[in-house]
């Protein structure tokens, strides 16, 4: 029992509403209306230009949970998140501890908190990851530069083209495709090319055979093992620049191609 002060009043009803709008965004079901009628249309709408667009908008609106006007609210927001960050970051320190894998702990670099093993990258963040860089890009806090997280290389931020990245980054694949024919370049960069079965790949496949296809192309077998686990537990996976050591014959052979290339 709790008495309360003279002239507090309680709403039991707008406590719960409170608290289940918290959970909701913070585990990737934000609330985007009434959820009836024109609003339900709204979602199914957005969901053909953005790849599942109530988890993403949950993990931008996290943040604002953490100050929200209910001090229940905002106590629970913070020892949820607060949990989530100690327990996940404890872990992957405590196994670069004895070896396991490296942690980047550069907040400059896209691979800010991820585990690398070798030329692998494991996300277990959840896709919260992401935003943390994205925020740091457009309003950033260390100097006004970013990392390459393949070659070191240090690069000046645009805010402007960061957001842009991001926005597309989060595209649905029917707008991802339109998106790469409209500017003649896929995400990444490459040319576009109708008859690369890769890059058509890359547009339809599922992401957990797509990563492990793309670490057994570029690191072999074994490697392709280490990133199937995480990638069928629904981590974010990334294989790419690997030591000549470490990279699987056929990959080694097309990046002898291309630096041949005048």
């Amino acid at each position: 029992e709790k008495v309360l002060k003279t002239g507090e009043a309680f709403n039991f009803n707008k406590e719960v509403s409170d608290m289940a709008h918290m959970l909701s965004t913070m585990s990737g079901r934000a609330a985007i209306g009434s959820g009836h009628g024109t609003t339900r249309h709204l979602v199914n709408v957005l969901n053909n230009g953005f790849f599942s667009i109530r988890t993403n908008l949950g993990r931008f609106l996290t943040p604002v949970e953490l100050m929200s006007r209910n001090p229940r609210v905002r106590r629970e927001a913070w020892r949820n998140f607060g949990s989530f960050i100690f327990i996940i970051g404890g872990i992957l320190l405590l196994g670069e501890k004895v070896g396991l894998w490296k942690v980047e702990k550069d907040p400059r670099s896209a691979d800010f908190m991820k585990v690398r093993i070798g030329g692998i990258r494991i996300d277990p963040w959840g896709g919260y990851q992401q935003f943390a860089t994205f925020y740091r890009r457009i309003v950033p806090i260390v100097g006004g530069e970013s990392i390459n997280s393949e070659t070191g290389a240090k690069y000046e931020i645009d805010p402007i083209g960061a957001a842009a990245r991001f926005t597309r980054s989060k595209a649905s694949p029917l707008a991802a495709l339109v998106a790469d024919y409209w500017t003649g370049k896929t995400f990444l960069g490459d040319k576009v090319n109708p008859s690369d079965a890769k890059q058509w790949a890359e547009r339809v496949v599922p992401f957990m055979p797509m990563s492990i296809y793309d670490a057994w192309y570029a690191g072999g077998p074994a490697n392709a093992a280490i990133v199937a686990l995480p990638a069928a537990g629904g981590m974010g996976t990334a294989a790419y620049g690997f030591s000549p050591k470490q990279m699987s014959a056929r990959y080694h052979e097309e990046i002898q191609f291309y630096e041949a290339l005048p």
